[in-house]
């Protein structure tokens, strides 16, 4: 599988070299063969590399046949490998919850976004609910992480990225990348700013050392996508040129441009209308939730809470729920109503580096905004009620001036 040397741009032509030349030896294994096809794959050189592996069924040759139809901008049929491996994973493994590594496993939950069908679209949030869990050693984890942030703003389902504490953070060659492309689909990077522009700095420096290396996926790709938000840069834009009628590039175009607006009611057309269906009994009636409102000065602030029904038939005072779970596994919440979905929406994520740059912490929040979805919830109460069943109404009111007569 692919090492840190691979990962850090260096030159790897020599030893690739020596590999090419044993392949054609008749004392040459398989597994050579899948390693020469792996790293030619996610270099971007992927002409006449579907000869050496169009045979091979293991896990190992689907998982790269699909990688290799993915960057060749061959979607369905990537579609097809990739679910061919999972199947193959399960049945060896007999785990129902499994997910490709590495690169691979970030290609293939790209073709899935990039196919954009509701079922896929599905699988997908599961897919990124189940890596975020895991605690296998994976370069991309983090960066899978990201995407499901990412996937959730453009579904509508988070309000936006918080990008601009993990900029000075970045410095990894292919999180420097991916993370730029979540970036962008989610519409954050500007030139404009300055963080931002020293951000992007660092990806167009890369881009002259993969152009170096041979690495044409990432000098491509980051290329185009520094073309794209506007860079003037007479390098860069030799780069694009060179590399303009590379497959890869579809990776910048992969999610559509599309105005908040159109977010805002691509999310309102994926949530089931509760109303209807809690007149309809489809939904379930035996969890709620409910939002604690806490007033400290000028300060305001609400929590989520979730109710079951007791065995006396009353509702229980209930428990606190995780602001991180109602982004990360919110269809596991299958009461929520349309204004629970909304508050949710406006749940914001923060990231906080580590001590020496292991890890970061992620911080979520409700801000303001989440007050104002709360208003005219028929479940709000007092935080520090003892008992939660007398409900309070938040409303919205405009700023009065009162004057006094003395």
């Amino acid at each position: 599988m692919l090492n840190t040397v691979f990962l850090s741009l260096q030159d790897i032509s020599f030893p690739l070299q020596v590999l090419q030349d044993h392949i054609k030896s008749d004392d040459a294994t398989n597994a050579t063969i899948l390693s020469f096809a792996e790293y030619k794959i996610i270099l971007g050189h992927t002409q006449d590399i579907e000869n050496l592996i169009k045979q091979d069924y293991s896990i190992r040759g689907l998982t790269l046949r699909g990688s290799l139809c993915f960057l060749e901008n061959r979607n369905d049929e990537a579609l097809k490998f990739y679910s061919a491996t999972v199947q193959q994973i399960k049945q060896k493994t007999r785990k129902r919850n499994v997910f490709l590594p590495s690169i691979h496993g970030f290609f293939y939950n790209l073709a899935l976004l990039k196919n954009r069908a509701p079922e896929n679209l599905n699988y997908l949030k599961k897919q990124l609910a189940i890596i975020a869990k895991s605690k296998e050693e994976d370069y991309f984890l983090s960066i899978q992480i990201q995407l499901q942030h990412g996937f959730n703003v453009i579904q509508g389902q988070q309000k936006n990225i918080a990008h601009k504490p993990l900029l000075h953070h970045l410095v990894d060659p292919y999180e420097v990348l991916f993370y730029s492309l979540i970036f962008y689909w989610c519409d954050v990077l500007s030139l404009s700013n300055e963080y931002d522009e020293r951000f992007l700095d660092r990806l167009k420096t890369f881009c002259f050392q993969a152009d170096k290396v041979g690495a044409l996926l990432y000098a491509a790709v980051g290329a185009t996508l520094l073309q794209k938000l506007g860079m003037q840069d007479n390098k860069i834009k030799r780069l694009a040129v060179k590399y303009k009628n590379a497959p890869c590039i579809h990776l910048v175009d992969l999610v559509p441009r599309v105005e908040k607006w159109e977010r805002a009611l691509m999310a309102l057309t994926q949530i089931n209308s509760s109303e209807t269906d809690s007149n309809s009994g489809a939904v379930s009636v035996e969890s709620r939730m409910v939002w604690l409102l806490s007033l400290n000065g000028n300060y305001a602030s609400i929590e989520p809470r979730e109710q079951k029904i007791g065995k006396s038939g009353r509702w229980t005072k209930g428990r606190p729920v995780a602001l991180k779970r109602l982004v990360n596994e919110r269809d596991s919440f299958d009461y929520l109503t349309d204004q629970d979905n909304r508050i949710c929406n406006q749940i914001e994520v923060e990231y906080e580096q580590s001590y020496y740059n292991y890890g970061r912490t992620e911080h979520f929040s409700l801000e303001n905004d989440a007050l104002i979805a709360a208003i005219g919830h028929p479940h709000v109460y007092w935080a520090n009620a003892e008992k939660y069943d007398t409900p309070i109404t938040i409303n919205k009111s405009e700023p009065q001036l009162l004057s006094e007569v003395s």
